[in-house]
């Protein structure tokens, strides 16, 4: 006994060892607080080699390996910061600096968790200038986050000019350096957390201030891999991005250190900087902001990791949950400005690309005269701030959005309403006027500003407290939310300084009538004046899309109406169908009901585009015809899809009845918007909405869901069908077994096969599939921007893809990092027109395409080099053809990519044809049958194959 306790004691005052994959880490473990279940704390944890020396600048590389037992119990300098801004001044500064600051909680230790404990990595603040990762109060930390059975991380990241040069040459100093050090972090915390007891696939990215504008760009760039985080945190987010914004200050830097003069190029420049001291260059930085009023302003739109402005980006990026809130006391430190009125106009006028004086002008005299400056404002901020509160849409994601309304700069001054400023009407520009309907930004941000229709479906209300805690341990599996009142609950002064503290969103019911309505559905009290109530959260939690969902030989269908969603969307001339391969495809799911014992079917689905209305050239009538005689027996065809006489029609129908309703899209509730007779854009009412799901509810007992096609549409009939079981049809089902052998659990070596036009089409796909492949066939017009920026091929007249051209290095350099090969063309087949009868030749990449002459197709020996690589192929997915197989001139290379496809299908490899052109292919040289399977769907596939949530499959229930 006495050994045992003399052991313990030992390993507690030598501390814990943790080994990772580069190394041994000693922390130490801390009870502060008075806490009863200790934390471990590792502190200046290297995720990066020192950018110092040739690295200043560089985008980061991995850290060495160390020998020996590394120790992390104190904490490493901070980055080169101390900006004349700040008021929270650091006492040692360095550039080598990119550690990171680990808290976990003893508990994510045991052997025995079932899983591990979630990690929320926290970005600090200071206006990408100043404050750092080392300027915690550890004890708040500990208490408030750690010791909830979490692992919180702090990483550091370059500030000021050394994270946000701009030279305006990214070939030579890439811009943004300071969010790529945050992205390489959060690319450690993902490989090595599980060391620490960290859930690598429970990420929570949370950030206050200029932090929460990181996490904000992060959660929107293209090249930030979706699985580094699953949800996010951004609190105080202000994101005040401006082209150029740095670029004054690098220049005037670089003159006033020695290193810009006549003749020299943006190389000199940067190599000179880096031969300068980092205390040298942060005096310059400092000296310009008190003399010349420059400030680095941080992130700008770039060509690879912004490449956008906010809108922009936030309209593009793929679906991911996030929380956006404020603190208490917003902008607090601004009494310190004499002129605040006039600085916070024309930097948020510059956000909502408002540049001139008189906007500026207007603004100030609007916002200072016109909000009730002189009312009291005390009693309503002690309350907490008041937002409405959006549960929004953003590319099929639930968000939560509330509004920056209502909250002053400081305590007892004039509320700046940020929102509002994009109701300062452009026109201002030429002339004092402004509009005054919050429509304004609501249009602007149309995709952010939706409600939800189904408010209360699935509600999920986290347990346990309405803080980031509460969000950060829920599981990512979690259902969406009602948007519904929150107040915050503080959570104490984590900052070092007193007036700093944080506080969760204290968010107030919305007066909005829709909103009103949808708590009202919900038993939710709906005073305006009531900020005291509590609900658990507004998060909405997204999860991870699987695509093992319930099929229909799973579910008993015997005496229940079944309601299958089916894609009818068949070609028609002169009232008769000129191809029925759609209509014959969703036979077996219907046999499989009928044969089953199934009261009736009730079969729905589009045709076309009717723009929201009837017209007599889309009906669904023939189709009626023809699937009688498919089927062999009546087709009763309903003259509507929705409403009493359809209701009635099918809630008790003979036993074995098919019936086939109308056309949903003759309903503008089916898609939520189309084209009046005026030929004007027109949105769905919300509530018309939910009258319309509701409808379509009443006709089954069961839902199927065989229409692929649609699946990445969140349609009415796609999603808001309120049945309990929820299945797939056979169609659905085999398109969602093929894609999991491709993306969830792939025999390798697993080859991607991509064709298209435009690079800037294909980057997420790219993006998406450099991490699950192993190697990537590039063909297609696209290949040309590829040739052309990496090895500056000779091109002609082919295809080159500006935009795309941007992002070429950032694709291949993941590539590189995930050691997926990518195969290019080495020679091509050129024509002098687009056009079946062209002029051809074949060159090699030596010659490169001829002035004049365009590239059409891959050449012979590129063909040969590819069916080499589909060869070896276990698995291949293909998304576009290799050229324009439609002239047989340039047919040769797509022929040659199927000969080979169809022969390693033979062979035993999975082969999958996304859909599309390359389905149209395989129709031309009747290749269907011989490969494993032809997609039904070109763009629920391809969003598929891009990681993205397809809102149809979602909806269905889990197997």
């Amino acid at each position: 006994m006495f050994i045992v306790v003399f052991l313990s004691l030992f390993a507690l005052l030598d501390g814990i060892v943790i080994r990772t994959n580069r190394g041994e880490i000693q922390g130490y473990t801390s009870y502060e607080g008075g806490i009863d279940t200790p934390v471990h704390v590792f502190k200046a944890v290297p995720f990066a080699k020192a950018p110092i020396g040739d690295l200043r600048f560089r985008l980061l590389e991995d850290p060495l390996p160390w020998d020996g037992i590394l120790k992390a119990t104190e904490y490493s300098t901070a980055c080169m910061s101390n900006s004349t801004r700040t008021f929270s001044p650091q006492k040692n500064i360095s550039e080598d600096c990119l550690y990171l600051n680990i808290f976990a909680d003893k508990r994510c230790f045991d052997q025995g968790r079932s899983r591990s404990c979630p990690v929320v990595p926290y970005i600090h603040g200071g206006s990408f200038t100043y404050d750092s990762a080392v300027m915690f109060n550890d004890t708040q930390i500990i208490q408030k986050y750690a010791n909830k059975e979490i692992v919180f991380v702090i990483p550091a990241y370059r500030i000021g000019i050394f994270g946000f040069l701009d030279l305006g040459n990214d070939d030579v100093v890439r811009r943004n350096v300071g969010l790529y050090d945050v992205v390489h972090a959060l690319k450690w915390i993902k490989e090595e957390i599980r060391n620490f007891g960290g859930d690598p696939d429970r990420i929570t990215l949370f950030g206050s201030s200029s932090g929460a504008s990181v996490v904000a760009y992060l959660t929107m760039s293209p090249i930030v891999p979706l699985d580094y985080f699953h949800q996010s945190i951004a609190l105080s987010n202000a994101p005040n991005m401006m082209k150029d914004g740095n670029r004054n200050m690098s220049i005037l830097v670089a003159e006033r250190i020695g290193c810009s003069g006549p003749g020299a190029t943006d190389q000199d420049i940067v190599d000179c900087l880096r031969s300068k001291s980092a205390l040298e260059i942060v005096g310059w930085q400092r000296s310009l902001e008190v003399r010349g009023s420059l400030v680095i302003q941080g992130p700008e739109p770039d060509s690879l990791m912004l490449p956008g402005n906010y809108f922009e980006l936030m309209t593009k990026a793929p679906a991911k949950p996030i929380l956006l809130g404020q603190t208490k006391h917003e902008f607090i430190n601004t009494h310190e400005i004499d002129n605040y009125e006039e600085v916070y106009c024309s930097s948020y006028c510059r956000f909502f690309e408002y540049h001139t004086k008189e906007a500026i002008d207007e603004c100030v005299r609007y916002y200072t005269n016109k909000t009730g400056r002189y009312d009291d404002w005390r009693p309503f901020n002690e309350n907490g701030s008041g937002y409405y509160v959006f549960d929004a849409k953003k590319n099929g994601s639930d968000i939560v959005f509330p509004h920056f309304e209502n909250s002053p700069f400081f305590p007892g001054h004039a509320h700046f309403w940020l929102s509002h400023l994009a109701e300062v009407d452009k026109e201002a520009r030429e002339k004092r006027t402004r509009t005054f309907a919050t429509e304004a930004i609501k249009e602007r941000l149309s995709l952010a500003f939706e409600l939800r229709e189904d408010g209360c479906v699935d509600r999920f209300l986290l347990r346990g407290g309405s803080d980031a805690v509460t969000l950060a341990r829920a599981s990512p599996a979690a259902s969406r939310s009602l948007s519904c009142a929150v107040h915050g609950e503080t959570l104490g002064n984590v900052h070092n300084r007193n007036f700093r503290s944080l506080q969760l969103p204290a968010l107030r019911i919305s007066t909005d009538a829709r909103a009103r309505a949808a708590l009202l559905r919900c038993s939710l009290p709906v005073d305006p004046r009531d900020s005291t109530h509590r609900c658990r959260s507004t998060v909405t939690l997204e999860p991870k899309m699987t695509l093992n969902k319930l099929s229909i030989d799973k579910v008993a269908v015997a005496g229940k109406r079944v309601l299958i969603r089916v894609d009818f969307n068949v070609p028609q001339k002169n009232g008769e169908i000129t191809n029925n391969q759609r209509i014959v495809a969703a036979l077996p799911t219907i046999r499989h009901a009928l044969d089953n014992g199934a009261k009736s079917v009730v079969l729905m689905s589009h045709l076309g585009r009717p723009d929201g209305r009837h017209q007599e050239k889309f009906t669904l009538r023939p189709v009626a015809k023809e699937l009688e005689t498919l089927l062999g027996k009546p087709v009763v065809f309903l003259e509507d899809c929705v409403g009493a006489e359809v209701e009635q029609a099918t809630a008790n129908p003979p036993n074995g009845a098919v019936i086939l309703l109308e056309n949903l899209r003759f309903h503008i509730e089916e898609e939520g918007k189309g084209v009046n007779e005026a030929g004007e854009k027109v949105k769905a009412d919300k509530e018309a909405v939910e009258k319309f799901r509701a409808s379509l509810s009443k006709h089954g007992d069961v839902y199927i869901n065989d229409a692929f096609g649609t699946a990445h549409r969140a349609h009415s009939s796609m999603v808001g069908c309120a049945l309990k079981e929820r299945a797939t049809g056979f169609l659905m089902k085999k398109e969602l077994e093929y894609f999991a052998k491709a993306l969830e659990s792939p025999e390798r070596p697993f080859l991607a096969i991509l064709g298209g036009a435009k690079v800037a089409d294909k980057i997420q796909l790219i993006r998406n599939l450099c991490d699950k492949v192993d190697e990537m066939i590039i063909g297609g017009g696209m290949a040309f921007t590829f040739l052309k920026v990496l090895n500056g091929t000779n091109i002609g007249n082919s295809l080159y893809d500006e935009e795309g051209a941007k992002i070429v290095h950032e694709l291949m350099e993941k590539a590189k990092e995930k050691n997926v090969t990518i195969h290019l063309p080495t020679d091509f087949v050129n024509a002098d027109k687009f056009a079946e009868d062209a002029a051809f030749n074949v060159t090699d990449l030596k010659t490169g395409v001829p002035d004049g002459y365009m590239g059409l197709d891959v050449g012979p020996e590129s063909t040969k080099k590819f069916a080499e690589v589909v060869k070896k192929a276990k698995t291949i997915v293909w998304n576009g053809p290799a050229g324009v197989f439609e002239f047989d001139n340039f047919s040769r290379g797509t022929k040659g990519l199927m000969d080979a496809v169809v022969e390693a299908t033979s062979k035993g490899a999975i082969t999958i044809i996304g859909g599309g052109d390359t389905a149209t292919a395989c129709k031309k040289w009747n290749t269907e049958a011989k490969v494993s399977h032809v997609s039904t769907g070109g763009g629920a596939s391809l969003e598929l194959l891009e990681g993205k949530v397809l809102p149809g499959v979602d909806a269905l229930s889990s197997a």
